[in-house]
């Protein structure tokens, strides 16, 4: 079995308290790793830097060495000083800042547990972790330029939307994004809802060794009352059993039909082709018509790809082009299919 153990070290003016559970901490100033006689126990240390007053991460394996290092709360600024113990954190390892921010590390089961900052006086929170050598980093979404292992092309901060890759103004990433890393030390990393992600690597003066996951309060996100930074870190015995993990316990959204086969084996009809965002009603319906007196009827679908709304991502039918939407699907044997921005199909 798996299992990561929580240590924190933190200066406490009262004895020491043990709480059972896998990954419960260990509350103490000298801490010893003998937790278990488990011999694939990774172990979490989590340290309050009361120089720098973020908080220090370091997820080990006793067989492997490190797995994971960084540090939390990078843009906190100095003034509101060190952390402390939340009075009441029923369960979980809590820090906080005063009434500036809070870190909240939860126990989800043996192998993963939920770090979450909040604050409702932040714009920004950042949690950065060390690109280090022989550490490979895999995951975040569909690119132009597709490196593998993702750390290898330096990234300036930008936010994890879906755009259009071939926009140079519409971000890094084309139409696939999911907020979901997998290290080759056998760690995931998940950021959760309702996290407004930035993520940077080797891209800043003192960062360029790190990847760095940032909360940021501004657009293209909503403004919202509190600021939250909240991702699930996972160990596995590998990089496969990480991801298969995650995958069992159903941590990532699995789907729930296989699709259309002749979406896999038959021909597919693309208005872009000939039309580009020249696109209408009756365009579609003659494309349709030719297609299937081409001899072609053992096609797919048709799909419409661009300019059928009146703005993008509005998701509804331009009224002057498709005074009838509905009648276009019933006027054809193919099935309609339709492009919609951030450039994915439906």
């Amino acid at each position: 079995m798996v299992a990561i153990v929580i240590i924190m070290l933190v200066i406490m003016t009262f004895a020491p308290q043990v709480k059972s559970g896998i990954l419960a901490p260990v509350l103490s100033p000298n801490v010893s790793l003998r937790q278990s006689n488990s011999s694939s126990q990774k172990i979490l240390l989590i340290e309050p830097k009361t120089k720098e007053n973020g908080i220090s991460f370091n997820l080990t394996s006793k067989e492997t060495g490190t797995l994971l290092i960084g540090y939390l709360g990078v843009s906190l600024p100095k003034a509101i000083g060190n952390p402390s113990i939340c009075p009441s954190s029923r369960g979980d390892t809590c820090f906080e800042y005063g009434d500036f921010a809070r870190l909240k590390i939860s126990e989800e089961s043996d192998d993963c547990s939920r770090l979450e900052w909040t604050s409702h006086f932040a714009n920004r929170l950042e949690d950065c972790f060390n690109l280090l050598p022989g550490h490979h980093w895999y995951g975040g979404g569909e690119t132009l330029l597709q490196e593998w292992p993702i750390e290898k092309e330096p990234r300036v901060e930008t936010p994890t939307v879906a755009g259009d890759y071939l926009d140079r103004q519409g971000g890094p990433y084309g139409g696939l994004v999911e907020n979901y890393w997998l290290i080759s030390t056998g760690v995931s990393l998940q950021v959760l809802e309702p996290t407004p992600l930035y993520i940077s690597w080797r891209s800043r003066d003192g960062h360029k060794d790190k990847v760095c996951f940032v909360a940021l309060d501004e657009a293209p996100y909503l403004r919202s009352e509190n600021l939250t930074l909240s991702y699930r870190v996972c160990i596995g015995q590998n990089i496969k059993d990480a991801h298969q993990r995650t995958l069992d316990k159903q941590r990532l959204p699995k789907p729930t039909d296989l699709p259309d086969e002749k979406m896999m084996v038959e021909p597919f009809w693309s208005t872009w082709a000939q039309y580009k965002t020249n696109v209408s009603q009756e365009i579609v319906l003659d494309y349709a018509r030719r297609v299937a007196t081409e001899g072609f009827n053992r096609s797919s679908h048709i799909e419409i790809d661009d300019h059928w709304e009146t703005c993008y991502g509005e998701a509804v039918f331009d009224p002057t082009k498709f005074p009838n939407p509905k009648s276009t699907t019933k006027s054809t044997v193919f099935e309609i299919y339709m492009g919609i921005s951030k450039y994915y199909h439906v």
